[in-house]
């Protein structure tokens, strides 16, 4: 009985320390932040669905078309300052989809690169897109409309309509019939 009282003493000391109590109050603040405000502040369509656990970075500059749906865990994240992200109408979306409109300045100089200002550029998805799970668009990107994005796909520059794209970096595969 003295081996049980000594696990469940361990046990409640973790539970209300102060790392857990501070842990649970960081995961519901990003949680609202990302999920929460995210999804107040998102210009959506009709009939959009965001599946559990997206995050919404900077929302208010990400638009999204009519009976669109993203996927769960995804990561869409708008420009700092003006960089916007529009995803058209009837995309669908995998799960683990990852969408930049910004990056980290990489220029070699005395400035360390965490300082560096961030480089913006929109990403415009068009109509009838399929982004397959684990893809990940980076900024200035323009998808053309009926495009595929093949799993685990990395887009780097921009997809002409109605071609199935697949690799690191993407390249077309085969236009679609």
């Amino acid at each position: 009985m003295n081996k049980k009282f000594k696990i469940i003493k361990q046990i409640l000391i973790g539970i209300f320390s102060v790392s857990f109590i501070k842990d649970i109050v960081y995961t519901f603040a990003f949680y609202l932040l990302n999920r929460v405000y995210g999804l107040v502040k998102v210009h959506k369509g009709k009939n959009v669905k965001i599946r559990p656990y997206t995050m919404l970075r900077d929302p208010e500059r990400i638009y999204i078309g009519d009976n669109s749906t993203i996927g769960a865990y995804n990561v869409l994240w708008a420009g700092k300052e003006k960089a916007v992200i529009k995803i058209g109408k009837n995309v669908m979306t995998g799960p683990y989809v990852k969408i930049f409109a910004f990056n980290h300045g990489i220029e070699l100089s005395d400035t360390p690169m965490i300082e560096q200002p961030v480089v913006e550029k929109d990403v415009i998805i068009g109509n009838d897109v399929w982004i397959g799970a684990g893809a990940i668009i980076l900024p200035g990107c323009k998808i053309g409309d009926g495009v595929v994005i093949a799993a685990g796909a990395v887009v780097t520059k921009d997809i002409p309509s109605n071609v199935i794209v697949g690799g690191i970096p993407a390249k077309i595969i085969k236009k679609r019939a």
